[in-house]
């Protein structure tokens, strides 16, 4: 019995979101959880009145994924795996969408090798491996521009219809304020391909950014929280090579494939969208490269650009090097090629050939990067390693102090709430006020030197994190000595060293 094409679509691209899924998720509880998702577990843990005075503080841009990751750990329990495991189901998500949006505007054949370069770009299998809200973000933008397609190709659309896309829109707003950038790409795009329906995605539009006003407020108010970002990281590496591709080779391999896309941007412009691929490559174009020139022509004047923010491009950029490898392989394939454009059948087994190894070149490029993503250290943190050792090594009522004196969010101490199987029974003398108290991620903790150790404890651990662990090791351990500690052992971890002190 002969399947339907509808079905067949529907199958392929489940098929295609179930393999970027599993990309993305091979050995994503490797590593230990970092600075960031530090947050992600802290916010899981707390209680809904203990959330919503966190929103009050900070983080309000990423309440709807705390609010969500919470009912998730509340079932499945807190690992890196578990934690991170819903970002590798939305890229999976995100790629279902990708597919069915390029098979839409374009050519299954296309869909595909979009998809699978999709789930292999090196930001697409870093934010797989996150517990943080960017996977989430991505797969409802995907959804939301798919079914923007679908309605402004309706000769005629119930309101009722526009409702549910604002709704869906204003999700992934919500989510992540960032998508606001994508959507002026996109909104572009319908001005000059379908310009007799922008007056109603405008007003529909104003609609989604309402739903979503209270994150977007809250976001612009509470902005000191990245007051960290400096044009210092702008640089030709950060903006051609990290915001993507991670790796020198795989960029310069993917800038030229999209370049050879970019040779149909003038025939597509000039015939205002029409026509085969045309469409398609005028969204993806000011997709991927709309929103990283808006935020650099921003951080001019407010310093905003972070590679990491654009990762809601990667759709858009895996479309523009399917097209480029599209483009190449017709070029090769130019004298099997008909007078109208199209291909043979007896050419389609090399056009297949040809595909499938442009997908494993970008592939092997992309895969040394992949397996560093998936390294124990691979977010530069060992909170883990510093918690298991901690707990394989101390006893109870014994007493644990870490250096803050660098970067506190990022410090191992974090593991203090995050792994706190490891730390039962032991003392942390310095806590000034605690994170709950504070309302926010770090407790307020007094320097070690500082530190008054009880007198009970007569075994102290002391943790000190890159940079300049040695020196400031020792300039704690001479400060302890005071209180009669003297050392008794060290072991050095990833990142930190963990001294063992007695009196």
């Amino acid at each position: 019995m002969r399947v339907p094409v509808a079905t067949r679509h529907l199958l392929t691209a489940i098929g295609l979101g179930v393999l970027a899924t599993g990309i993305s998720a091979f050995r994503s509880g490797t590593p230990s959880f970092w600075a960031d998702e530090f947050a992600s577990v802290l916010a899981a843990r707390r209680s809904l009145p203990q959330l919503v005075e966190l929103f009050g503080h900070v983080d309000i841009v990423h309440g709807v994924y705390y609010l969500l990751l919470r009912v998730w750990t509340d079932v499945f329990g807190i690992s890196e795996f578990a934690v991170r495991f819903p970002s590798a189901l939305a890229i999976g998500a995100a790629a279902a969408g990708l597919w069915m949006l390029v098979a839409r505007l374009s050519r299954p054949g296309i869909a595909t090798l979009a998809t699978l370069i999709f789930a292999i770009l090196p930001r697409v299998t870093l934010i797989g491996t996150e517990g943080r809200g960017f996977a989430l973000a991505l797969a409802l933008l995907v959804w939301a521009i798919l079914a923007l397609v679908v309605l402004v190709e309706r000769p005629t659309v119930r309101r009722r219809d526009w409702v549910w896309w604002s709704v869906l829109v204003s999700a992934g707003i919500a989510v992540f304020m960032y998508a606001l950038l994508v959507w002026i790409a996109v909104f572009a795009w319908v001005w000059w391909v379908h310009r007799e329906k922008l007056g109603t995605l405008l007003r529909f539009g104003a609609l989604s950014v309402a739903i979503a006003s209270p994150v977007v407020i809250g976001g612009i108010l509470q902005a000191g929280q990245i007051g960290w970002v400096d044009n210092a990281g702008i640089s030709l590496e950060s903006v051609f090579v990290t915001l993507w591709f991670g790796s020198p080779f795989l960029a310069g391999a993917a800038w030229a494939l999209m370049l050879c896309a970019g040779i149909l941007v003038p025939t597509a412009l000039r015939s205002h969208g029409g026509g085969p691929e045309r469409a398609l490559l005028l969204l993806a174009t000011g997709w991927a490269l709309g929103p990283p020139l808006l935020l650099l022509l921003v951080s001019v004047v407010y310093p905003t650009f972070v590679p990491r923010y654009l990762a809601l491009g990667t759709p858009a950029v895996a479309i523009l090097i399917a097209l480029g490898i599209s483009t190449a392989i017709r070029f090769v394939l130019r004298p099997f090629i008909g007078p109208a454009g199209t291909v043979p059948a007896r050419s389609h087994v090399p056009t297949v050939i040809l595909g499938s190894l442009a997908v494993l070149l970008v592939g092997a490029l992309a895969l040394p990067g992949y397996l560093d993503q998936r390294a124990p250290l691979a977010k530069g943190s060992d909170a883990r390693q510093v918690a298991e050792y901690i707990g394989a090594h101390a006893r109870p009522g014994e007493s644990i102090v870490f250096d803050l004196d660098r970067n506190p969010g990022a410090s191992p101490r974090r593991g203090l709430s995050v792994y706190p199987e490891h730390y039962a029974g032991l003392r942390t003398p310095g806590v000034v006020h605690t994170h709950l108290e504070l309302g926010g991620f770090n407790d307020e903790v007094l320097p070690v030197a500082d530190t008054v150790i009880d007198p009970e404890s007569r075994v102290l651990w002391l943790v000190v994190t890159q940079p300049q662990r040695e020196r400031r090791a020792q300039q704690n351990i001479a400060a302890l000595a005071a209180q009669g500690f003297s050392p008794a052992g060290e072991h050095i971890l990833g990142r930190s060293v963990v001294v063992e002190l007695r009196r």
